[in-house]
């Protein structure tokens, strides 16, 4: 399997209370090492020890590239786990019953998961992860019904039939009444979804898709584009003045047709357009309501910033807090702190 394709599927054993992991244990260093060092999202495989799950039921991410040595048990589990790799949470189920189970991961895989793997680690392609992570998003939050409690027969009532129906007929009043009011609350808690900002990003998606040298300027909503190739200047505020004149000139042809040559000499890529797609498939779920390119850290970057150039970054703002996506996929937030990293971009 080539590493460049490489995703990981790691089992664990189920805590008690089920707390979440802090870090991802192991009995052998090398396993550990080769966790420590994948940027990628990691799905987690609860075993069916302990009363757990049998089925994936997280994606996480490795939080550190160490791995730090320290001899621990755990319940239900033989033998110390002398290694750890630190680790975050991006998605959880809510019922890990309701999680991918070892038959479903074998079936839509092609694979075998045996629960006795070395190290617990188990190595997937890119695509299988995709789809693997695609039913685990549709699924998070999803807790199974619960199956209705049969109830015991009622002896026979003496009332008379219309003393009985009253208060079957007020139960069901008090059942429709609790459901009104849970799909008011329900529609209340839904995101408002900035739709007019999400088509402009659409949009400009498509256009990014075909001029993969081109690069935007997003403010108050309104979506500009210019050059890639004006991002060679180091002096942001020459830089700001120079997208500026650009954008409000529209266009330049001297270096536009620079622009143009130096994108057919090298090699075209979509990479941009994947991570602007991504930021519409996060307004357009209501996670981010307004987008800026550049990021307002504009005012105060130096080169020493944890956060990445303001032009190689775009805000996030919205019902899922203060955020900075980097276009190498990782998202900050406004004070550098890696929250997530959206990889396969």
């Amino acid at each position: 399997m080539s590493e460049s394709n490489t995703y990981y599927i790691k089992q664990v054993w189920r805590q008690k209370g089920d707390a979440l992991f802090d870090r991802i244990s192991f009995k052998e260093l090398n396993k550990a090492q080769e966790l420590s060092q994948t940027t990628r999202p990691v799905l987690l495989l609860e075993t069916k020890a302990n009363s757990g799950s049998n089925a994936v039921f997280a994606i996480g991410h490795v939080t550190e590239p160490v791995v730090i040595a320290e001899e621990m048990t755990y319940p239900g589990q033989t033998g110390e786990f002398s290694y750890h790799v630190p680790f975050t949470y991006d998605v959880v189920l809510e019922s890990k019953q309701n999680g991918i189970s070892r038959d479903e991961l074998q079936e839509l895989t092609g694979q075998k998961f045996a629960p006795q793997v070395k190290g617990g680690l188990y190595e997937i392609e890119a695509a299988a992860y995709e789809q693997l992570a695609a039913l685990l998003n549709e699924r998070a939050g999803q807790a199974p019904a619960a199956a209705p409690k049969a109830e015991k027969a009622a002896p026979a009532s003496k009332k008379a039939p219309a003393e009985q129906a009253a208060p079957a007929a007020k139960g069901a009043t008090a059942k429709a009444t609790a459901s009104a009011s849970k799909a008011v609350s329900a529609a209340k808690a839904a995101p408002a979804v900035n739709a007019k900002l999400a088509d402009e990003l659409t949009k400009a998606v498509i256009l990014l898709e075909e001029r993969a040298d081109l690069r935007l300027v997003i403010e108050d909503g309104k979506v500009g584009t210019f050059p890639a190739a004006l991002l060679a200047t180091e002096d942001l505020s020459l830089l700001q003045a120079e997208i500026h004149n650009y954008i409000t000139a529209g266009g330049n042809a001297a270096v536009d047709a620079a622009a143009t040559e130096a994108a057919a000499a090298g090699a075209a890529s979509t990479r941009y357009a994947k991570v602007i797609k991504l930021a519409e498939s996060l307004v357009r779920a209501g996670n981010y309501a307004s987008i800026q390119i550049p990021t307002v850290q504009k005012v105060f970057y130096r080169g020493e910033s944890k956060l990445p150039h303001p032009y190689h970054a775009i805000e996030l703002q919205g019902a899922r807090g203060h955020h900075i996506l980097g276009t190498d996929g990782t998202l900050y937030t406004a004070e550098g702190k890696v929250v997530q990293h959206f990889l396969g971009l």
